[in-house]
This record gives structure tokens, C-alpha cells and sequence, in this order.
């Protein structure tokens, strides 16, 4: 099986779900005494505009906050309105369509994992696996079902496949995905 893709995608899902520069991205607070199920990702269902103004979004709070507008805390959606910084995140978002912080953070995802499928036939090795999955006998049922559902949940849509391709078209949108979602490590130095 190629894990290549299982582990980039795995690891863009923790940085994201856990990246300081985007707080809206934690799932809100869960309420006391409830039981803590990992809930499923859904991909949003990508538009170009929704995509441009999530990309806009981060770079907006990004230049304004930096990389790391909590110190390395995270901060769940819900909480983002106790805080000047986090009120002010907020109203970066809604400047840009956004007045839910969760659904910008699944749509900013949803760009993300696009964006991962698509390099080094990513999409392929995402479904070459998926298929592996699913016709191997030794994995045992519920470890199948769960592997089977987190790999649905991070392959993306055709549809979000096409809004992807028309981002990559724009240049400007092109130089923001790769900045957003290229380890710092690998990008190139720009003049």
C-alpha cells in the first residue's frame, strides 16, 4: 500500500486541525460529561469564490496575527470571541464571507486536501490505497470501517478536483496555496 499519500494527508489533517495560525480550525468545546467521539471531516462541497475568499481569509489573518496569534495554544472556534485577537480573526472572516469560523476552517481544509491529492499523484496513491483497504481480508472489520471512513473523509470530490484546477490557473491563487500548504522547509525563496 502507498502510504506516502495516508501520511501527508494524516499529518496536513494534525497541522491543520492543530495549526496556531488558523485557531477556528479546533472543533468547538465539547460539553461537559458529553462522550468525546472523533467526529468525521466532511469536505465542503468547494465553490472558486468560496475557496478564494477562504485562501484571502487566512492570508488576511495571517498578515495581520502572524503564524502564531496564540502562542501555541489551541483555541476552538467557540472561544475565539473571548479574546481581542480572536474577535478580531472573526471579523477577518466575516470581512470575507465567513461569519462561521467551522465552516471557513472545512472549506480552507477542503482547498488543503485538494491541493495535497494533487501533487505527486497523490489522488491515485489516495485511491490505490483506499481500494487495498478495502479488499484486504487481515485487517479486522472495525479497524477496516474506520480506515475506510478517514480515507472517504480526506479524498476529495471531483468537483473540488476542478476548483482546485481553476485556483492553480490563477496565479495569485497558486503562489497562496503553495504558501499555505507547503511545508516551510520545501518552499522555494521568492525575488
Amino acid at each position: 500500500m502507498r502510504l506516502r499519500f495516508l501520511f501527508a494527508a494524516l499529518a496536513s489533517l494534525t497541522l491543520w486541525a492543530g495549526a496556531p495560525a488558523s485557531p477556528a480550525l479546533a472543533q468547538s468545546a465539547p460539553q461537559a460529561g458529553a462522550q468525546q467521539a472523533r467526529p468525521q471531516f466532511q469536505q465542503v462541497k468547494l465553490t472558486a469564490d468560496g475557496a478564494k475568499s477562504a485562501i484571502d481569509a487566512f492570508l488576511a489573518v495571517r498578515e495581520k496575527y502572524g503564524d502564531d496569534p496564540f502562542g501555541g495554544k489551541k483555541v476552538t472556534a467557540d472561544q475565539l470571541k473571548d479574546s481581542e485577537t480572536g474577535r478580531g480573526i472573526l471579523d477577518i472572516l466575516a470581512e470575507h464571507g465567513y461569519d462561521d469560523p467551522d465552516l471557513w476552517s472545512r472549506t480552507i481544509q477542503s482547498v488543503g486536501f485538494a491541493y495535497g491529492a494533487a501533487q505527486d499523484d497523490n489522488l491515485a496513491d489516495a485511491r490505490k490505497s483506499l481500494a487495498e483497504v478495502e479488499n484486504d481480508k487481515s485487517i479486522p472489520d472495525s479497524v477496516k470501517q474506520q480506515m475506510i471512513t478517514m480515507l472517504k473523509g480526506i479524498i476529495p470530490s471531483e468537483n473540488n478536483m476542478e476548483v482546485l484546477k481553476a485556483l492553480q490557473s490563477d496565479a495569485k491563487y497558486k503562489t497562496a496555496m503553495d504558501s499555505l500548504y507547503t511545508p516551510k522547509a520545501q518552499q522555494k525563496p521568492q525575488n
